[in-house]
């Protein structure tokens, strides 16, 4: 003996009703804001600044580098031969976001080459960016936590 169509086509639409309603109410949440407890910033369009550990690391030595944040200079290497470096810097963030402008110059007869900037700050995962240029090298890297 079949059932009924209709009632078939009630009870399938009774089980879409009855999973729809959480899943509304999970999609139409607004964002809970996050709080990062190694510093002071809060997500929510908050500035402030924080303490990181940068290391740059390259495949060829460069003959100049600059690492600029909006107006300030951040880092100026004299690199001397070196392909790697590490310092702590103390960085502006807003609203999660770190970004830098950087500037590179290898010597002119130097192949194309790759720069990667790690950053590391007090209480958050370290993040890596890298970037590759021949000669010269203007970039900017955004750091998102």
């Amino acid at each position: 003996m079949k059932g009924s169509p209709v009632r078939e086509l009630v009870c399938v639409l009774l089980i879409f009703a009855a999973l729809a309603v959480p899943l509304v109410s999970l999609t139409n949440r607004e964002p809970n804001p996050v709080v990062h407890l190694g510093h002071r910033h809060v997500r929510g369009g908050n500035a402030s600044n924080i303490v990181a550990w940068a290391t740059l690391h390259f495949a060829h030595s460069p003959v100049h580098v600059y690492i600029h944040q909006s107006d300030r200079e951040t880092w100026h290497l004299d690199p001397k031969g070196e392909t790697e470096f590490e310092e702590e810097v103390t960085l502006g963030i807003h609203d999660g976001f770190i970004e830098l402008i950087v500037h590179v110059e290898w010597p002119p007869d130097t192949p194309e080459s790759v720069v990667e900037l790690t950053l590391e700050p007090d209480g958050l995962p370290a993040q890596s960016a890298s970037a590759w240029g021949r000669a010269k090298l203007d970039t900017v890297m955004v750091f998102d936590w």
